[in-house]
């Protein structure tokens, strides 16, 4: 994997000297190996008390800010319904139904980090994940949950990465063990800007690429720097999974923007740019969407970061990369978590129709016709979802695998 890094040109992000200075001054970086901050699933309270210890740099409106994060009117509704979620995971009408033991340790954890080995998980699986579905009313598109199934199906298929060096497999698993052990909250970037083919015609420096790429290795890892885009939900969560998608063109096994690791959303160099928040105002009566459902996005920025070689479960291979991705099964574990969701929308809104139509004694036939047609839309994501799990066969990794036709269909349907 030497290739790229001869070729490789850094950003200029930071006004940094020296990429190699850069990257000795976060040598003293550590990271949370196994063990390191070991809880069984965190309450709501210990949710909030984390991101607000983590303190990441995040910047809103060209400020940067400062403070935590449960204090800002951008964040605190977000957070206070996200942690309402973990508290139900320890109270006792819904503990047994959010968690299951940890075969590794005895404890309780979440249970959207189950790997579902049976058609009776796919059910648990589901029903803990319409709970929380119910709890934000399916508004929420990156609840923990969604990431929690990502880590599940990736850590599923690890053995496909020791294709190009078992070291990545290794990774991949610990990484899955940390995370459903410490009930870590995550988020992802997926997208790296559309940078400027000139660039690489050129070569001369000339023109800048601004999308993140691997500028350098050392023995304690790899320094990143560039830019991600849209990390939903990465200044309130623990950490951030960055996997974007390699190129089918022209696959290379040494390509610098190809990748895919995790790190804490507080390692010096990043940097979180919030575009505008949609927050209305703190009142649940005048605003009762925005004030506590907005997830705000951001661009990240990686400005010479170091990314420990245990935290890295792809490096430049593009055709590792696109398997991975379509042989996971993520995508389909994924669909089945988002169905769940679509399904706790829906009756959202024909509650709010239902509510309106009663408010307004309007019962005529036309009226009729309209709130059918959203039952029916309900009733059919319903079926699709039981549908998947009814089809589910056991896939080369282990996993009881959802069928993902009835999946596909429920995302079609979804929308209109």
């Amino acid at each position: 994997m030497q290739g790229f890094f001869v070729h490789a040109k850094p950003p200029s992000l930071g006004g940094h000297t020296s990429l190699h200075t850069a990257a000795r001054n976060r040598m003293n970086v550590t990271f949370p190996r196994k063990g390191a901050i070991r809880m069984p699933v965190k309450n709501g309270k210990e949710y909030i008390e984390r991101i607000d210890q983590a303190q990441p740099e995040v910047w809103l409106r060209g400020k940067q800010i400062q403070g935590k994060l449960s204090n800002h009117a951008a964040f605190r509704g977000l957070m206070s319904t996200q942690a309402s979620l973990y508290d139900m995971q320890v109270a006792e009408e819904y503990a047994q139904l959010l968690t299951y033991t940890s075969p590794e340790t005895g404890e309780p954890v979440g249970l959207s980090y189950l790997q579902p080995k049976t058609k009776e998980d796919l059910a648990r699986r589901r029903s803990a994940m319409t709970l929380w579905g119910e709890r934000h009313f399916g508004l929420l598109g990156r609840s923990p949950d969604y990431m929690n199934t990502a880590v599940m199906a990736y850590a599923a298929a690890s053995e496909l990465l020791a294709e190009a060096d078992a070291k990545y497999a290794d990774n991949m698993r610990n990484y899955y063990r940390y995370c459903s052990e410490n009930d870590i909250t995550l988020s992802h970037a997926f997208v790296q800007p559309a940078a400027s083919r000139t660039a690489e015609m050129l070569d001369d420096g000339t023109i800048v690429n601004t999308a993140a790429r691997i500028v350098d290795q050392t023995t304690e890892g790899v320094i990143v720097s560039g830019a991600f885009l849209l990390a939903t939900q990465g200044v309130t969560a623990d950490e951030i999974l960055v996997y974007p998608p390699a190129s089918f063109m022209f696959q290379e096994e040494d390509n610098p923007e190809t990748f895919a690791f995790a790190v804490p959303n507080n390692l010096p160099g990043m940097k979180w740019i919030s575009r505008e928040s949609l927050v209305g105002g703190d009142s649940g009566y005048d605003y009762p969407l925005s004030s506590r459902f907005e997830e705000m996005d951001t661009l990240v920025i990686f400005d010479h970061v170091l990314v420990p070689w245990e935290r890295i479960f792809i490096l430049g291979n593009d055709s590792l990369s696109i398997r991975f991705f379509a042989q996971s099964g993520f995508h389909v574990h994924a669909a089945h978590q988002v169905c769940c969701r679509y399904v706790a929308k829906t009756e959202f809104v024909l509650g709010i129709i239902l509510s309106i139509v009663d408010a307004l004694e309007r019962t005529g036939s036309v009226v009729t016709e309209q709130v059918t047609e959203v039952i029916v839309n309900l009733e059919s994501l319903k079926a699709l979802l039981l549908a998947s799990e009814a089809g589910a066969k056991v896939d080369r990794w282990g996993s009881m695998m959802p069928d993902y036709k009835p999946l596909w269909s429920a995302a079609v349907i979804y929308p209109q």
